[in-house]
Formats: C-alpha cells, structure tokens, sequence
C-alpha cells in the first residue's frame, strides 16, 4: 500500500487534501467539469475507456488524435476558443 502523498507524487491521483476539505474541493472540481465542452467529455471518456480495454498503443493514440481533430472542428472549441483570447488581452 502506498501514502496519499506518494500517490500523488507519482500521479496516480491529482490532488491530495485534508478529509474536511474533500467535499468542497470535489464540488469545485465537478462544476469546472460540468462547464466544459459536452463534447470534449464524451469523446475523452470514450478513448479513456478504450484505452481500458485495449493494449494497441499505436491505434489508440490515433483515435485521440482523431477524437481532437473532431473536437477541435466544433462552434464550441471556436467559441471557448475567443473566449480565452478576450480575457488573455484584456
């Protein structure tokens, strides 16, 4: 067994905080997901299931890239695009 603090050093988990902190970091974290492209999503939790379930390495790595070009072509990767140049010059 290994230490919260080992797993997060070796990035097996992302974050590491105190029990009483938990739920409130995990909220935060839900609602930052919950904003996110429903299409970014979707398509990341299907190559991340995948990639569970496959050992082709080569193959898998072609359908993210497949999976980001698809992304990238949608009005919300453009939208959220200027969204994010606005705030940077400003």
């Amino acid at each position: 067994m290994i230490s919260a603090v080992e797993a997060e050093r070796i990035g097996l988990v992302n974050k590491v905080v105190p029990e009483q902190e938990l739920m409130p970091v995990a909220r935060k974290l839900a609602s930052r997901i919950a904003k996110m492209s429903q299409i970014a999503l979707e398509l990341t939790k299907r190559a991340l299931y995948k990639g569970l379930a496959s050992t082709d390495l080569a193959g898998h790595l072609q359908y993210e890239a497949d999976m980001q070009s698809l992304t990238h072509a949608t009005e919300a990767f453009r939208q959220q695009t200027r969204a994010r140049l606005e705030r940077l010059n400003t």
